[in-house]
């Protein structure tokens, strides 16, 4: 989240410690490396995002560039997160309920964590995308037969070519 690099509203704007948080994204993702294990870097989105302006070169922006890993391994769910806050706004709406903050963080109660809805959105989230790192690759071959062989790893988290 942000404020690993500093003031949430400062990394937003450009401003944090980014060199300490490379420090450490590059250390736990040396220490996922050494066990041979994948490490998903998800920078977690903040509720200004989706109800104001996105402003995502900063934070997230930054933070996919201290990754060392490859795409596979970077998930941004700020566009999840974004259908998910619309879709239970009109909801709201649609029974005269519209909500005062987004139904994803604690917003009402003076704090910026997920709520229920949102853990559950950031858990599903990040579940998907490990599935997929994660998941047999099914290939058919040229008879019509399902071939089964395990994803492609590699140390460094990239595929081997």
């Amino acid at each position: 989240c942000p404020n690993a690099f500093g003031d949430a509203f400062t990394v937003l704007v450009g401003g944090g410690d980014f060199v300490e948080g490379k420090y450490w994204i590059n250390l736990i993702q040396e220490f996922c490396r050494v066990r041979e294990t994948p490490c998903l870097l998800v920078p977690v989105p903040l509720e200004i995002q989706l109800a104001g302006h996105c402003n995502q070169g900063h934070y997230p922006g930054r933070v996919s560039d201290l990754s060392e890993s490859g795409s596979m391994y970077y998930l941004n769910p700020i566009t999840a997160f974004t259908d998910e806050h619309l879709r239970l706004i009109r909801e709201g709406e649609l029974i005269n309920r519209r909500p005062a903050t987004s139904p994803l963080y604690n917003g009402h109660l003076g704090d910026d964590h997920f709520s229920r809805l949102g853990s559950a959105l950031w858990g599903k989230e990040i579940g998907r995308r490990i599935r997929l790192i994660l998941e047999p690759i099914v290939q058919k071959s040229r008879i019509g037969h399902r071939v089964f062989r395990p994803a492609p790893s590699s140390r460094d988290g990239r595929t081997s070519g």
